[in-house]
Parts: structure tokens; sequence; C-alpha cells
């Protein structure tokens, strides 16, 4: 498995359950991760192996990150992200917070440290830097409704490679 594949397991473990966010999925909303708490309030978490790909981000999703620093929902697509974290394997936790303090000053930083992961006790994520929030209102049934269909779609794509690794 590749590490960023685990990674994005264990950020949504740590969101769940050691969070206790009620609800999420991998390779959601433009998200490597998205969750969403018991009060509505929603987290986008980027899983980054290296620096430059950190870097790249803001070019990559322009108009996600435009959003983020105007701090604006009606003008960007998207508009119900309340929190922006990146996750990032701990040897690039260092170089990883330089980057946020130049170029993503809203962002939160969360690391991955190796080891085996237990879901239900996940303790290979340690939150580094909180996160700012943004000002949005809280999600409606629509958002909950196209994340729960994202949600399963992520378990089939799963269930359908540990199917085939199986096999």
């Amino acid at each position: 498995m590749k590490l960023s594949e685990k990674i994005k397991i264990a950020v949504l473990a740590y969101w769940k359950f050691k969070r206790h966010h009620m609800m999420g999925a991998i390779e959601c909303k433009n998200a490597d991760v998205f969750t969403v708490t018991r009060t509505y309030m929603t987290t986008d978490t980027e899983v980054k192996v290296s620096i430059s790909d950190m870097q790249r981000e803001a070019r990559t999703k322009y108009y996600k990150h435009r959003r983020f620093i105007e701090n604006n929902p009606e003008r960007w697509a998207q508009p119900f992200t309340h929190y922006f974290y990146f996750a990032v394997p701990i040897d690039l936790q260092d170089k990883a917070l330089d980057v946020i303090k130049g170029r993503y000053p809203y962002a939160g930083l969360l690391v991955f440290t190796d080891g085996e992961i237990d879901i239900y006790k996940p303790l290979n994520i340690k939150m580094v830097k909180r996160s700012s929030r943004f000002k949005r209102d809280a999600v409606g049934l629509k958002e909950l409704m196209e994340l729960g269909y994202q949600a399963t779609n992520t378990a089939l794509r799963y269930g359908n490679r540990l199917m085939k690794n199986e096999m």
C-alpha cells in the first residue's frame, strides 16, 4: 500500500475516532479526506508526501485556496469548508510548518508517525498546528447526502482493491 493511502486511512480514523467527527470520506469534495463534525462543520485534509507537492498545491487547486485566502464563500466553488489541514509524514514536519507559515497561514498540520494503523485507536496522527476557522454556514442536507454518496463510493473502491489483492 502506498504511503499516501496509509496516511489517508489514518487521517480518516483520527477524525472519526479521536476527534469524533460523525462522517467522512476519502477522495471526496476535491479533498483527500473530507469529514463532518456533529455540529455540521467540515474539515478538508490534503495528504502530501513531499514538500514540492505541498508547495504545488496552491497552483493545482487555485480556486480552492483563493477562496480560503479571501474567506469569501460566495465567490468561489465549494463554499462549505470550515477547516483546512495538511497531513504529512513526520520527517517532513518542520519543512511543512515553514511552507504553511509562508503560503498557507490558514492551514493546520497533522503528522503521520509510521507504524501499524489501528483505526479504533488512531495513534499514528498528531495535530501539530490547528487550522483557522472559515466563516461559513453549517452544511445542509444536500451536502450531507453528497458526502454519504461519495463515502459509499470510497468504500466500494477500497473493497474492490482488497478483493483483487486477496484473489
